[in-house]
């Protein structure tokens, strides 16, 4: 797991360190202070070996075109204020004093990158177009990993008519943690959903889902996948004399499944979940924070979690302590001083309780 994280020059954020982390983190503060950035930064320092890091980056904030005409470069909202002269820097540590370091900078080159696009397919990795084409000014994306252990480089090529990842290969004995990321602007995705529940069942691991979820729903049984019409999704069976989809049970309920199974898929790793209450009523999230809780002890999954919602934070804490993992649990604040720099204050499971008791305003 993971201990500390400090990030430079990366998108809006010109710097910021964050040491204590937990087992389940969550983040507060206002809109448009960078929580969101943090996530992103360190998702993308373990998504280092996709081709299409960039774009997932732009996808996540549910940008699905690019005028690219007006742009000079696709590498540029990666950097802090467009800056790609600068050199992004993400350093993480983990618990047991492994240190590992990710640096991205925009190396000029002879590659003749040109690329026919239209407003989509760069999503899709093979985009084409008879509407002209875009000079990417011959750069490419340098990623520069070190660790402990050893490094590797990558470098992301725009060529033709492909994105592609030239790396000199991952070093030997390194735990590249699984990651998986839930944004706040896509919605969950039955075959996806299918799949990951598909995958436990093989191992014989699905049973465990349900104890969780039937922290929210009671009448829960069992859960299978079926496919019909063509369709393959999750079926709950709730005794009722037949199964339904989990798609007509409530968008919490939905919410906890895949929230559920994407901790079991990270097992070992870690969950990135941004903007935890949406679709979410303050009166169900207690539950969904014990069931998470419970799940990230049992698959080993390292949560960081951002919110902007005081009754979310109201409901963390009754859940983290209903799930009896008082000592696992730290709310870290992100702020800015009055001289504009990013800081983040953490603050332990009994000082948040004893702020919240107090009404004080710790968003």
């Amino acid at each position: 797991m993971l201990k500390s994280l400090e990030i430079d020059n990366f998108k809006g954020i010109k710097n910021v360190k964050i040491n204590d982390l937990n087992h389940i983190n969550l983040f507060g503060g206002k809109n448009n202070i960078g929580k969101t950035t943090i996530l992103e930064a360190l998702f993308m320092f373990y998504d280092r070996f996709n081709p299409l890091l960039v774009i997932r980056q732009f996808n996540r904030r549910g940008v699905s075109s690019f005028n690219l005409a007006k742009s000079h470069s696709i590498w540029e909202p990666l950097f802090y204020e467009y800056n790609s002269g600068l050199e992004v820097k993400i350093q993480v540590k983990r618990r047991n004093g492994f240190t590992e370091k990710l640096a991205l900078k925009v190396l000029k080159g002879d590659l003749e990158s040109k690329i026919n696009l239209t407003n989509d397919t760069l999503l899709n990795n093979s985009p084409k177009s008879n509407t002209g084409t875009r000079d990417f000014g011959n750069t490419k994306l340098n990623l520069l990993y070190k660790s402990d252990k050893g490094e590797e480089e990558s470098n992301i090529i725009l060529d033709g008519e492909q994105i592609t990842l030239d790396s000199s290969g991952r070093p030997h004995n390194i735990d590249n943690l699984t990651g998986v990321f839930l944004s706040s602007k896509n919605h969950s995705n039955a075959v996806e959903e299918a799949e990951k529940f598909g995958q436990l069942e093989m191992y014989g691991e699905s049973d465990k889902i349900l104890d969780f979820l039937k922290i929210m729903e009671n009448r829960l049984r069992d859960l299978t996948t079926i496919t019909a019409n063509g369709d393959t999704m999750l079926y709950a069976d709730i005794g009722i004399g037949r199964k339904v989809p989990i798609y007509y049970m409530g968008d919490g309920f939905v919410r906890l499944v895949s929230i559920i199974l994407s901790v079991a898929t990270a097992k070992n790793g870690f969950l990135i979940i941004d903007e935890f209450e949406n679709g979410l009523h303050y009166s169900i999230m207690p539950e969904i924070w014990e069931s998470i809780a419970k799940a990230a002890k049992e698959y080993n999954c390292q949560l960081f979690i951002s919110t902007h919602s005081y009754e979310c934070l109201q409901a963390a804490h009754e859940g983290i302590k209903q799930a009896g993992m008082n000592n696992s649990f730290v709310y870290h604040r992100v702020f800015k001083d009055t001289d504009s720099k990013l800081l983040c204050k953490s603050i332990n499971h009994s000082v948040l309780g004893t702020a919240l008791d107090a009404n004080m305003e710790v968003r």
